[in-house]
């Protein structure tokens, strides 16, 4: 057995041996073929190209909203000046930007001075010089303060944007009651305020200017509804409103956990549970003052004791009468003798004092009504046990008025049934739908799939045929001495490589030990020829 020499093949040959490949496998093609094939590779590569560029694609985050029209083209301009990719929504109002670079491009717009002029703030006192009037010193605070509490309110979770005009009367020194300070702020907000949320807007714009209060605020949103309103009624029609939330959501929170503990006794959408609270919101404040003996005992702990006495004792007065017939006193008997005694005392004890303030917090519960109605076709469940856990669960008091009713009656379920049905209905056509289109996608993938094999195949069946018509001519080429022929058949690095390679018995036999089954189809095929 002759000896074989295993060659390196350079990249270049083996990209030149592979695009021959694919030469002689596309020219057994016919125009159809080539023409399925090139459309199945062109939608393959679509399919891809559109596949990478929806998952490579950023996600994108607002940069500013709201924007007025020259705001919006300056943000614009500077982030094409900077090639960062950009989209405009909301009718040109938002900017967004990869969610990646918000905030670095937020600080970028704002270095450059490109902040939206509805949100500027304190900065627009560093603009003031000494030549600057009084006026426009006032006129730019105001404007600051407003920029201010305009993007303090805006930071809010349920706040989109908020604009606060204030008015700030001047004050004059000869007059004794000066205007009051008024406030208005419009809000566009993401979804319905809380009552304790408007409060706290009403709290922070009256709390961040001088002489405003919150009897002087005006909030309404971008649908026009007022939310709060000035005067002494806008402030008790606030101070109203938070206290019917409050209710509401004392009432909805106990609703809500007596539910949850009758779940577990006659499962889900079997009993329904309303609570009607009232509440006192009255502030008391009690003050009591006791007095008591210091030592627990009937008199207590003497103090000062303080004992007066005082005695006389003496003769009587002489009698007294008329002088007798020769002007000398009756003869008459001597006074009596007296004695006088006067004893007074008094003791001052110890008093035990004690004084307390109470002052009672607003919400106490006054009176407490619940309504549980458990459906009757549900079995195992006692209205009486249940009452009894109820009672425990909203904390009962009788002496308050308190009341708990259970009744079991037939519940509807015609509702349920079809809500559930039409859901049932929905899920059903959403997984039929998310098959149809998974079906069509497979199935599209082998189609193409099939198309290139029955391709492949045929090819493969003639490149045999097309290898057994050219070799013998190639060979007749070379036997006959033809350099021109030759030089037609095998390129200039090929004929070098003949020249300059081992004996070709040996790379015959190379090829044949490597490539046995192709070359005995080779071979079937010259025969067959």
């Amino acid at each position: 057995m002759a000896d074989t020499t295993t060659r390196e093949r350079s990249p270049q040959q083996l990209a030149e041996q592979a695009r021959d490949k694919a030469n002689g496998i596309l020219s057994g093609f016919t125009t159809g073929q080539k023409t399925t094939t090139a459309l199945a590779i062109i939608a393959l590569l679509a399919a891809g190209m559109f596949f990478m560029r929806w998952v490579s694609e950023p996600s994108m985050a607002p940069l500013f909203t709201n924007l007025e029209a020259e705001d919006a083209a300056a943000i614009t301009d500077e982030l094409t000046a900077r090639g960062v990719d950009y989209q405009l929504s909301d009718g040109g109002r938002t900017v967004m930007v990869p969610r990646s670079d918000q905030l670095g491009l937020r600080l970028d717009m704002s270095s450059a001075g490109l902040v939206p002029s509805n949100t500027a703030g304190y900065s627009l006192l560093d603009e003031n010089g000494i030549t600057t009037s009084e006026f426009q010193m006032r006129v730019d605070y105001q404007r600051a303060v407003e920029g201010e509490l305009s993007r303090t309110i805006s930071a809010m979770e349920a706040v989109e944007s908020a604009m606060v005009h204030l008015v700030i009367p001047e004050e004059d020194l000869f007059v004794q009651d000066n205007e009051r300070a008024t406030a208005s702020v419009l809000l566009n907000t993401m979804g319905d305020l809380t009552p304790m949320q408007v409060q706290a807007i009403v709290n922070l714009v009256s709390g961040s200017v001088q002489g405003l209060t919150a009897d002087q605020v005006t909030v309404t949103d971008a649908s026009g509804n007022l939310l709060h309103q000035p005067g002494e009624d806008g402030t008790s029609a606030a101070a109203g409103d938070m206290r019917q939330y409050q209710t509401s959501t004392f009432e909805s929170r106990l609703a809500a956990d007596v539910e949850t503990m009758l779940q577990q006794v006659v499962g889900p959408n079997n009993a329904v549970v309303t609570v009607t609270a009232d509440l006192n919101f009255d502030r008391i404040q009690q003050t009591t003052e006791t007095f008591g003996n210091a030592a627990g005992g009937v008199n207590g702990i003497p103090l000062e004791s303080t004992t007066t006495t005082e005695s006389y004792e003496g003769v009587g007065a002489p009698s007294v009468g008329v002088l007798g017939p020769d002007g000398q006193p009756l003869v008459g008997a001597e006074g009596e003798t007296t004695n006088y005694t006067l004893s007074d005392g008094s003791t001052r004890f110890a008093v035990d004092r004690s004084v307390q303030d109470i002052l009672s917090a607003p919400g106490s519960v006054d009176r407490l009504s619940v309504a549980v109605l458990l459906d009757a076709n549900r079995e195992g469940a006692d209205a009486a046990q249940v009452q009894a856990l109820v009672e425990a669960a909203v904390g009962f008091d009788a002496v308050r008025g308190d009341v708990i009713e259970v009744s079991a009656l037939p519940f509807d379920a015609t509702a349920a049934e079809d809500a559930a049905a039409a859901a049932e209905e929905a899920a059903a056509a959403a997984g039929q739908e998310r098959m149809f289109d998974l079906i069509r996608t497979i199935g599209s993938v082998l189609i193409v799939m099939i198309v290139l094999f029955l391709a492949w195949r045929s090819a493969r069946k003639s490149l045999p045929q097309r290898q057994a018509e050219t070799i013998p001519l190639d060979l007749a080429s070379l036997e006959a001495g033809s350099d021109d022929d030759a030089a037609e058949v095998l390129s200039d690095e090929e004929l070098n490589q003949l020249e300059a390679g081992p004996d070709l018995t040996d790379e015959v036999t190379s090829l044949i030990d490597g490539q046995g089954d192709d070359m005995a189809g080779l071979l079937r095929g010259w025969m067959s020829a």
